[in-house]
């Protein structure tokens, strides 16, 4: 009898883990029909974007109550990005030539073309939900008093089945970073997000904006850093229904290589109490199974809780997911091949980053220094 209640004692709490490391699941962008006409410069890294632009450039056009200027940094396209770009009708900067070129030198770039004093920093990638999302957006920036810099992790939708594959992945990027954990009193977050970022220019040129983040194979713990060191604050939300991204729908290769490349880098500025509970957490996708297992062969009077708990356990992954990622019921019924899958190319991420100390994305390699 003893084993049955060991299984079901760690399940009750990876069930208590889990709510604690993504408790802080409503900061959101706030939506408002009252949000003002104010001027931004929307600044598109772009490397061989030809497939993504032109949501992302459609769906800017379509914004209301806003002045934006649109520039693609174009860096080293060798497909039809610059061409696309110029079609809808964006402003397009070829990104010099230099000897540690990235995504962090291409915004730079586009930084020092802007004509307006707010810009914005978007993945090619990511796309606005309807027209007033851009406006709500710089009305949540000017809601702060001392404005300082705003990044947004974009809501990931997901269409083919092996997309929603990023689940986990997504839910460490934002549980990672320590505010949206119970913990949040504990630890600074550490790093912004880099997809969306909001912030005026004169304070993105004073602290070296991305330029800080020089070499680096993901930009948010620098940029994170180099506002700090001038008490400019920093502000994260979740951007679901306004700024949502469509990623690696090209195939499950291209999802283990966007993943592999930063997320190990990534957990290293998590809090202990939060690592330690997204731990516990991740460890359900093991318990479960062996718990099942465990009453089938040994125990069938023990199965009806464990196929209860399980479900409990399939419920509280969607919820844990809906904040950042569509997965779907069906989905959430399998979520321990996610966590598998999680680690597998978790352990990809440690191999690239700690023994090889490079990484491979969108033909450069990258070195990891440490």
């Amino acid at each position: 009898m003893i084993i049955p209640i060991i299984f079901i004692i760690w399940i009750i709490i990876t069930f208590i883990c889990g709510t604690l490391f993504f408790k802080e699941r409503n900061r959101l962008i706030k939506r408002s029909s009252k949000a003002g006409n104010c001027a931004v410069s929307i600044i598109i890294p772009a490397r061989n974007e030809a497939d993504n632009l032109p949501v992302l450039l459609e769906s800017i056009k379509k914004q209301k109550n806003v002045r934006t200027e649109v520039i693609v940094a174009d860096d080293g396209s060798t497909d039809r990005t610059a061409e696309i770009a110029r079609n809808l009708g964006a402003k397009v900067i070829e990104v010099p030539e230099t000897e540690l070129p990235g995504k962090y030198f291409a915004c730079f770039t586009g930084s020092r073309h802007a004509a307006s004093h707010l810009l914005l920093f978007m993945d090619a990638d990511t796309f606005f939900t309807d027209e007033y999302s851009l406006a709500d957006l710089c009305r949540q920036y000017e809601s702060h008093p001392e404005k300082g810099l705003v990044s947004v992790q974009p809501f990931h939708e997901t269409g083919k089945k092996h997309e929603t594959f990023s689940a986990v992945f997504n839910l460490m990027t934002v549980a990672g970073i320590n505010i949206f954990s119970a913990f949040k009193d504990r630890y600074e977050a550490g790093t912004v997000f880099g997809p969306v970022m909001l912030t005026d220019k004169d304070d993105y040129h004073k602290t070296g904006g991305h330029m800080t983040a020089k070499g680096s194979i993901i930009e948010g713990t620098a940029i994170y850093e180099a506002y700090r060191a001038q008490d400019i604050p920093i502000h994260h939300l979740l951007g679901k229904n306004t700024v949502h991204v469509r990623m690696y729908s090209g195939g499950c290769r291209s999802m283990v290589d966007g993943w592999k490349k930063h997320i190990s880098i990534g957990s290293e500025n998590t809090g202990g109490a939060v690592m330690a509970s997204i731990m516990i957490w991740l460890s359900s996708g093991l318990v479960f199974p062996v718990f099942l297992l465990y009453a089938i062969i040994f125990d069938t009077y023990m199965l009806a809780p464990a196929l209860l708990l399980y479900l409990l356990g399939c419920i509280q992954f969607h919820q844990l997911c809906r904040p950042v990622i569509n997965v779907g019921r069906a989905g959430s019924a399998f979520y321990p091949l996610y966590q598998y899958f999680f680690f597998f190319v978790y352990t990809l991420s440690l191999y690239q980053t700690r023994i090889k100390k490079t990484v491979e994305w969108k033909d450069r390699n990258i070195e990891y220094k440490k």
